[in-house]
């Protein structure tokens, strides 16, 4: 599919009331650059790929939707950021996707990440035939279901899953709070005489991605399709953002990531 043209830039709050207001919260719609969005989104302490440039970008290629981007104020210091994707079907229906967002810098305080929500769900009303599906950057709380609730939303799926691992740590830190069976496991591959390749595209990376597609299909995963994945790759400005880590015996592939 070829790509569609975007829709035009233009910047809008959410809520003039609110940016009329020096410490109000508000939001700008689809007036940012990609440098700056990357720029914000390196700031957030725990980010996700699904919020970044590239994988909006993803979309414009090898779906129907095209992405819509979201900067969030404090009068004007940037708080946090919000991607959307939008798919509008006959110019009736308008279907909206949020996934794992918004994102917030470590500024922004429990009231103004709710404002926040607020702003973003009055841009979508069943009234204007908007359906909205929304993946928030929540933790599985109490507190998290009555926010949430007071958006009048309801869950129809569960959520995300994410481990967080610190990099920080030296190697025999990592390796000491590993499980004991994967640090067995470990050690086995360690002794197994395999070879890592590390590329950032190209051939180790279609070759990942040809058994990826194979897999999913097999397993009937939802996980992201082969040609979104390298279109996501192909869309970011630091072409080496991919990492491919391809497992040699020998000269042979046996595994990758």
């Amino acid at each position: 599919m070829a790509p569609r043209a975007r829709p035009a830039n233009k910047a809008q709050a959410s809520d003039k009331t609110h940016q009329n207001k020096s410490n109000a919260v508000w939001i700008c719609w689809d007036s940012a650059t990609a440098l700056q969005w990357n720029t914000w989104i390196e700031a957030v302490e725990q980010s996700t790929i699904e919020q970044t440039w590239a994988y909006g970008e993803a979309f414009v290629g090898v779906t129907p939707y095209v992405p819509v981007h979201g900067v969030i104020y404090r009068g004007r210091a940037v708080i946090g950021v919000v991607q959307v994707v939008e798919w509008r079907i006959a110019s009736i229906l308008r279907v909206v996707k949020i996934v794992r967002g918004p994102l917030f810098l470590g500024t922004a305080n429990r009231d103004e990440r709710e404002i926040a929500y607020r702003l973003i769900r009055g841009r979508y009303s069943l009234m204007r035939l908007d359906l909205l599906m929304w993946t928030p950057e929540l933790p599985d709380t109490p507190d998290a279901r009555a926010v949430l609730r007071g958006l009048a939303f309801r869950q129809m799926i569960t959520g995300y899953s994410s481990i967080w691992l610190d990099l920080r740590q030296n190697e025999s830190q990592l390796r000491a709070r590993l499980n004991q069976k994967w640090r067995n496991q470990l050690g086995l591959a360690e002794a197994a005489g395999l070879r890592i390749r590390l590329a950032h595209g190209g051939a180790a990376l279609d070759w990942l991605l040809t058994r990826h597609e194979g897999h999913r299909r097999r397993r009937r995963l939802r996980a992201p399709a082969a040609p979104f994945v390298s279109a996501m790759s192909l869309a970011m400005r630091n072409k080496q953002g991919t990492l491919a880590f391809t497992a040699y015996w020998g000269s042979e592939r046996v595994a990758a990531i």
